[in-house]
C-alpha cells in the first residue's frame, strides 16, 4: 500500500515522463523532416535522370544493336541513376533507424499511458482510505463531544440535585441527613472529571488527525487533478508518437519500393557495357528488360502518388508500350 508521499512522487514523475515524450517527439520530428527532405531531395534526382529517359527508351526501341556511342550514351544516364540509387540506399537506412526509434517511443507511449492509469488507481485508492479515516475521525469527534455534552447534562443534574438536598437538609438537625449525598456526589464527580479530560483529550488528538487527513485530501484531490492533465497529455502524446511511427513506415514503404524498382532498371541494363559490342541475340532481352524496369518505375512511383508532373510525359511514352510483358518472360528465365 503505497504512502501519501510515495502517491504524490507517483505523480509529479509522470509529468517529467510526460516532458522527456515531448523531448523525444521533437527530437523524432526533426529528424523525420530531415528524412523526408531528404526523400524530396533524391526524388528530386531521380526525376532528372527520368527526364533524360526519352533518349534512353530511344536506344532501346532500336531493332538492332545500338552503336557504341548510343550504348555510351545510355550507360550515362545509368551511372546517374546508380548514383541515385546509391543516396536512396544510405537514406533508406536511415529512414529504417528512424522508424525504429518511432516505434519503440510508440511503445514507451503507450507504456506511459498505462502507467498513468495504474497511479490513477493508487491514486482513488488513498482518496478512499483518506476519507474512511476522516469519516472515521468525525464520527468520534462527535462520539466524544456527544458524550461530553451527556456526562455535562448528567452532572448539572446531579448538583441539581445535590442542592435540593443541602437545601432540605438546612432545616434538619440529624447530620445523616447533612452527610448522606457527600460521598455519592464524591463518587460521580471524579469519574466523571476523568472522563471529561479524556475525552476532551480525544477530541484534540482526532481533530489534530483531522487536520492532517484534510490536508492529505487536497493533496491527493490536486494530485488527481494533476494526473487527469497528464494522462490527458499522455495520450495526445501517444497519438503523435503513433502517427509519426506511422510515418515512417510509409517513408520507407515509399523508400522500398522506389529503390527496388530503381535497381531493376540498373540490373536489367547492368550488361550494357561501353566499349563491348552487343549481340543481335541478347539485344532483345536488354532493350525488353530495360523498357519493362522503366515501365515498372513509373507505374510504381504514379501508385505512390510521387510521379512529379514533368515525368509524366515519359510515364505515358511508357504505358503505350504494349506487349512488353510477354516479350520478358523469355529474357527473364535467361538473366536471371
Amino acid at each position: 500500500m503505497a504512502t501519501h508521499g510515495e502517491v504524490l512522487k507517483k505523480v509529479s514523475q509522470l509529468a517529467v515522463l510526460n516532458a522527456e515524450l515531448v523531448e523525444e517527439i521533437a527530437s523524432l520530428e526533426q529528424a523525420k523532416t530531415d528524412l523526408d527532405q531528404r526523400f524530396e531531395t533524391n526524388l528530386s534526382c531521380l526525376y532528372q535522370a527520368i527526364r533524360e529517359l526519352p533518349v534512353v527508351i530511344d536506344v532501346l526501341m532500336l531493332e538492332t544493336p545500338p552503336p557504341l556511342k548510343l550504348t555510351f550514351v545510355v550507360r550515362t544516364v545509368m551511372a546517374d541513376i546508380s548514383r541515385v540509387e546509391g543516396d536512396m540506399r544510405a537514406s533508406q537506412q536511415e529512414a529504417s533507424k528512424g522508424m525504429i526509434a518511432t516505434a519503440d517511443l510508440a511503445c514507451k507511449a503507450a507504456e506511459h499511458i498505462e502507467l498513468c492509469s495504474s497511479v490513477g488507481r493508487t491514486v482513488s485508492d488513498a482518496q478512499r482510505r483518506t476519507k474512511s479515516s476522516l469519516d472515521e475521525s468525525n464520527r468520534r469527534i462527535a462520539s466524544a463531544q456527544q458524550e461530553i455534552a451527556d456526562t455535562n447534562r448528567m452532572s448539572s443534574e446531579m448538583a441539581s440535585q445535590a442542592r435540593r438536598h443541602d437545601e432540605n437538609a438546612e432545616g434538619n438537625s440529624i447530620l445523616f441527613w447533612t452527610t448522606f449525598w457527600i460521598p455519592i456526589v464524591n463518587a460521580v464527580t471524579i469519574p466523571v472529571s476523568l472522563s471529561l479530560e479524556a475525552l476532551t483529550a480525544e477530541i484534540v488528538t482526532k481533530s489534530a488527525e483531522k487536520v492532517s487527513l484534510e490536508a492529505i485530501r487536497y493533496d491527493l484531490d490536486n494530485s488527481l487533478a494533476r494526473l487527469n492533465l497528464a494522462q490527458g497529455e499522455a495520450n495526445e502524446r501517444a497519438r503523435h508518437a503513433a502517427g509519426l511511427r506511422d510515418q515512417a513506415k510509409l517513408l520507407m514503404d515509399n523508400y522500398g519500393i522506389v529503390t527496388t524498382r530503381v535497381k531493376d532498371v540498373l540490373r536489367a541494363l547492368d550488361h550494357l557495357g561501353v566499349g563491348e559490342e552487343v549481340t543481335a541475340e541478347g539485344w532483345n532481352e536488354v532493350r525488353t528488360l530495360g523498357l519493362l524496369a522503366f515501365k515498372g518505375l513509373l507505374v510504381a512511383l504514379k501508385e505512390r502518388e510521387l510521379l512529379a508532373p514533368e515525368c509524366s510525359g515519359v510515364a505515358e511514352m511508357l504505358e503505350g508500350l504494349k506487349g512488353l510483358e510477354d516479350k520478358a518472360c523469355g529474357a527473364w528465365e535467361l538473366e536471371f
